[in-house]
């Protein structure tokens, strides 16, 4: 019996547009992208993957909470059983707390160890520092079911600060033990890199690893400190569906050959491409199939 095993975890890009403008950001200008899945579409496509064997899901990009329906789609998939992974700058998260419920599993950014140097990384209206730290304690102390991991890119503008986040975490009541801390080398990986990364932004790799060394020998009774950088991600495979109807399959943080993985999908013949995506994969990049290849 023939039958369609997709990834066990897969990002869904819910969202192109975001409430910060990070001025390092890799990604297209969000306003610049036509968004067109309604909330149907993406339940009749979360309930194809639930056919198709993916058991986890992480919705991501670029703000997701600023999706007026994330609450449905998120208690949707957890009444299929799915684990749910939410990736958040946190902005709005209190005020959409009841979301909570529904997640498993939370990523929440901070790149500085004072709301001042924050903004300088994350600017905008609203203070995402605060709302950061507000968000980690209030997932510590009510939710405590959720797995928490606290985010950082690490670039030339705050590696001398870096450390100091953990200090701030831990004068802020957050027990550590409870998190894990994921550390992303600031780099020109992405389909943007030439755009928008200007050069004094960027960490080169000796430089990163060095700092990561540093870290995990100043703060060795912590074993959760991890970290995504060019040379570390080599085995990184991502599957994404996107907002326009686009999937693509990510290789390494270099994202190739994206121009022959993108295929547009029209609700009618989705199975039929789904299959020909599969067979393709199967063919020119086996490690897909059969395998949870998000490396978180």
């Amino acid at each position: 019996m023939n039958y369609i095993q997709f990834p066990k975890t897969i990002d869904l890009n819910v969202n192109w547009l975001c409430n910060l403008k990070c001025p390092w950001c890799w990604w297209p200008e969000h306003s610049k992208i036509i968004e067109s899945l309604t909330i149907n579409d993406w339940k009749k496509i979360i309930s194809k993957l639930k056919e198709w064997w993916t058991n986890s899901l992480v919705f991501t990009w670029w703000e997701p909470l600023l999706k007026k329906w994330l609450l449905e789609i998120l208690k949707f998939s957890k009444e299929l059983w799915f684990r749910t992974t939410l990736s958040t700058n946190a902005i709005l998260l209190e005020k959409k707390a009841e979301i909570l419920k529904y997640v498993d599993d939370i990523w929440i950014p901070l790149d500085w160890s004072t709301s001042e140097k924050n903004k300088i990384m994350r600017p905008w209206k609203a203070d995402q520092f605060k709302e950061a730290i507000k968000s980690i304690l209030l997932i510590q102390n009510e939710y405590q079911n959720i797995d928490l991991t606290v985010r950082s890119v690490l670039s030339n503008k705050n590696k001398q600060d870096i450390r100091n986040i953990w200090q701030l975490l831990l004068d802020n009541w957050v027990k550590l033990d409870k998190i894990r801390w994921k550390i992303y080398q600031c780099n020109t990986a992405w389909p943007r890199k030439e755009e928008t990364i200007n050069w004094w932004w960027l960490i080169e790799y000796v430089d990163f690893i060095g700092i990561i060394n540093e870290l995990k020998l100043e703060f060795k009774e912590f074993k959760n400190i991890d970290f995504h950088s060019l040379k570390n991600s080599a085995n990184n495979r991502y599957l994404h569906i996107n907002p326009n109807w686009e999937i693509k399959v990510i290789i390494n943080d270099n994202w190739i050959p994206i121009e022959k993985i993108i295929w547009v999908i029209d609700m009618m013949n989705f199975s039929e491409t789904i299959n020909n995506v599969s067979k393709i994969l199967s063919n020119d990049y086996h490690w897909l199939l059969n395998n949870n290849t998000r490396n978180q």
